[in-house]
């Protein structure tokens, strides 16, 4: 099996060099959990510590790190979340870790069930191949599921991370998985809220730069970024 390296972290790095405040090493940790590579996971953290996070931003880039497999564990399950995360945790240092439960107090559905709806709405309104009611059509329980703890506990948080940084790994979680049709349904939806063309692309770069790296196959390849009404 192929094993990252130090040249090739540092290609990744300088995919979306000239995107204001990209943080591309989010897609890529989640990708590589999310594809069941989890064992590259350690030696990524220790080079992104080492070469590409300043000392100063160690602590709150680890946190969203972090949350990034959180928000993903919504698209890649339980269990490849937990073998990632706690590989990361294995590597993470004493003065790194965290204790917070970022969540405590916003659990509420008073709370969490508007905040996730109107998160689903600015993902999906605008996408007309996108009909929800098939998902209610199918199973109740699972509508629920989706809306009132994907969308309203876990993906709409923004404490740690915003809506742009989100759709960023839910992307590359949905990468990882292979699954095009929700891949180009969160492209559309970043697209349609303000984020770049050149930014979706780059996200989807990292990815495809992984999978080549590392010999990981998909059915039918990687859906382009879909084109938005100027």
């Amino acid at each position: 099996m192929a094993e990252l390296s130090e040249e090739f972290v540092s290609s990744l790095a300088r995919i979306g060099t000239d995107i204001p405040d990209f943080r591309w090493y989010l897609s890529a940790i989640v990708f590589l959990g999310a594809a069941n590579y989890p064992e590259h996971i350690p030696y990524l953290y220790q080079q992104l510590l080492k070469h590409h996070i300043h000392e100063e931003e160690h602590f709150e880039a680890t946190k969203a790190l972090r949350e990034s497999f959180t928000k993903a564990s919504a698209i890649m399950g339980a269990a490849r979340t937990g073998n990632a995360i706690r590989l990361l945790g294995t590597a993470t240092l004493p003065h790194l870790k965290d204790t917070t439960f970022h969540r405590s107090g916003l659990t509420d559905d008073s709370v969490t069930v508007p905040r996730g709806k109107a998160l689903h709405t600015k993902i999906y309104g605008q996408n007309v191949l996108f009909d929800g009611s098939r998902t209610v059509d199918a199973s109740l329980d699972y509508a629920y599921v989706v809306r009132e703890l994907f969308y309203g506990k876990i993906f709409s948080f923004e404490g740690i991370l915003g809506f742009r940084e989100t759709e960023q790994v839910i992307v590359a979680a949905l990468i990882g998985v292979d699954c095009m049709n929700q891949v180009s349904h969160h492209m559309f939806g970043m697209r349609v809220n303000g984020v770049g063309k050149t930014e979706v692309e780059a996200n989807r770069q990292i990815c495809l730069a992984i999978a080549a790296e590392l010999e990981i196959g998909f059915k039918e390849g990687v859906i382009e970024v879909p084109d938005v009404p100027e």
